[in-house]
């Protein structure tokens, strides 16, 4: 059962304080401005509230009206106005005041102090070069040294060196990754291990290589009817007693049904429970038996028993049946003939909740006092579908087509409230399921939610068009043997068995996709750059 809650959006509401030039973007703990294609923004504090002042972007060198830079100057556009620079073999008479204005044939003639090593105090990996002004000259370390005085450049220059080519010129651990900078070096331990080293401002010393036994059977004891956890410190054994008979002892007529504490037992429906003791349910089940009588005969019932719903009361315990919030005495009919089965009304099972009762057979609880619904931890199918305890993956997927027309990101699209979302999500979270249906994985899919539908170009730059659903599948705790096919299988079927299509949604996904079980997925790479995996890594 779905829960939806109101949420305001500032952008539908125009509430909001965007420029008339800027889209304005709903997000759940607000909205954010983004000025338009082709202007610019001159927003006061663009870094923390941008968007508000939105200007077109205009070219002043197009034309001469639009600039003041004099004939022989080049006009150089920038992205807020424009600036002058006097053409080679002409002197600019006004360049600390108006660059650019003022341009007059002739050369400038600069004091030849860089070739008089008296003249200068450049070091001797510098560069010098003559300059105007007071100071006569400049002096810049050459390619492969480092500047030690910043106050005077060029004065201290000493030698690059890339103390991660020489392991005897660092102390990085063997397995950290070292990468160079200007003034040093720095360390840092690979995914899939644990820095240890003593001295936190010297990360990368010492790192601790983490072990997944759960997925190495000969390094961990688990049973078979176990589940294995793996932890930073060694693994952990979580035993499933439903799986093997001889870890519980429910009643061959119950069902056993597994918890995160231990497990349950539960008679089936037709079975009584003659254990009284409530923390040992399902023990000792009784079925109801009715003894076959002749043709001739009327079919009789034990006296201690009468219908009641789809299931039976005993009267020597004094059950009554629950109509319309009164009870009462059982009437007991000598003669089952007596009984008319029309008059009983439908028994309803499980514990009250607000208008309804919640199904305690399904293993439904009472959510906010009003709803139905899993227990935190478990899911189900549907609404007749017992809630199952689940593990759970966050995945993506990148979808360019609806049918046979391109998709295309809006801001719509991202909006819980907006038809067009909801259409896409219920097409989507149909599609995935039958797509799993089809895989591997089906007997342990139970279902899926969309989180919400993203712009692509956001992960992925050269994904200018389509939509990126970011959603959640849960499964069966101990169906997924490794986690990463529940993304490899989805999509090999979807690109290979289905013709890109998820499921028979008519929504087609693209080719290139992102697996989020790979280290390139949680990169902090440049959304122009491309990500290459090395093992657990990236570069």
């Amino acid at each position: 059962m779905n829960i939806f809650l109101a949420v305001r959006n500032e952008c539908e509401d125009k509430t909001h304080n965007c420029s008339a030039n800027a889209d304005c973007i709903d997000l759940a703990d607000g909205f954010l401005c983004r000025c338009k294609e082709s202007f610019v923004d001159v927003s006061p504090n663009m870094k923390v509230f941008a968007g508000l002042d939105c200007r077109p972007l205009v070219d002043e060198c197009a034309s001469k009206t639009t600039n003041n830079c004099h004939e022989h100057a080049i006009c150089i556009d920038t992205r807020d106005a424009y600036k002058c620079q006097c053409k080679e073999g002409y002197v600019d008479h006004d360049e600390l005041r108006n660059p650019g204005r003022d341009c007059r044939k002739g050369r400038k003639c600069l004091e030849r102090v860089c070739l008089d090593d008296s003249k200068h105090d450049c070091h001797v990996a510098a560069v010098c070069e003559e300059v105007e002004g007071p100071e006569k000259y400049t002096c810049k370390c050459r390619d492969g040294y480092v500047d030690a005085n910043k106050s005077k450049p060029g004065r201290e220059c000493r030698e690059l060196v890339n103390e991660c080519l020489d392991s005897s010129l660092n102390d990085c651990d063997p397995a950290a990754t070292c990468r160079d900078t200007p003034d040093s070096y720095e360390c840092e331990c690979p995914i899939g291990s644990r820095d240890i080293s003593k001295d936190s401002s010297k990360p990368g010393r010492n790192c601790f290589g983490l072990v997944n036994e759960c997925l190495m059977p000969h390094l961990n004891n688990c049973s078979r009817f176990a589940d294995c956890t793996d932890k930073e410190e060694g693994y952990e054994c979580k035993y499933n007693e439903c799986a093997d008979p001889k870890l519980n002892d429910c009643d061959k007529n119950a069902d056993c049904i597994d918890t995160d504490d231990g497990f349950v037992c539960q008679c089936k429906i037709g079975f009584f429970d003659e254990n009284t003791d409530p923390q040992k349910t399902g023990r000792v089940c009784i079925g109801l038996v009715i003894d076959q009588p002749q043709e001739s005969e009327k079919t009789t019932l034990s006296p201690n028993l009468v219908p009641c719903g789809n299931t039976f009361c005993k009267v020597d315990l004094h059950e009554v049946k629950a109509n319309g919030g009164r009870i009462d005495k059982l009437k007991v009919a000598d003669d089952f003939a007596l009984l008319d089965p029309c008059k009983v009304e439908d028994q309803v099972y499980g514990t009250s909740c607000g208008t309804m009762f919640c199904n305690e057979a399904l293993g439904e609880e009472c959510i906010a006092g009003k709803l139905c619904g899993c227990p935190k931890g478990q899911k189900r199918k549907d609404a007749q579908s017992p809630c199952r305890v689940v593990e759970s993956f966050n995945l993506p997927l990148y979808v360019i087509r609806d049918g046979n027309n391109p998709l295309k990101y809006s801001p719509g699209l991202a909006n819980p409230r907006d038809d067009r979302h909801k259409e896409l999500v219920e097409r989507f979270e149909t599609g995935v399921g039958q797509s799993y249906d089809k895989t591997p994985l089906k007997n342990g899919f139970v279902s899926v939610e969309v989180n919400d539908i993203e712009e692509p170009s956001l992960r992925n730059a050269s994904w200018i068009s389509g939509v990126l659903y970011n959603f959640t599948t849960h499964f069966v705790r101990g169906a997924v043997g490794a986690p990463s096919s529940v993304f490899t299988d989805l999509v090999e079927y979807i690109i290979k068995k289905n013709n890109y299509e998820v499921g028979q949604s008519k929504l087609y996904i693209s080719p290139d996709q992102m697996n989020p079980f790979t280290a390139c997925y949680s990169s902090d790479c440049h959304a122009n750059a491309i990500c290459t995996p090395l093992g657990k890594g990236f570069r």
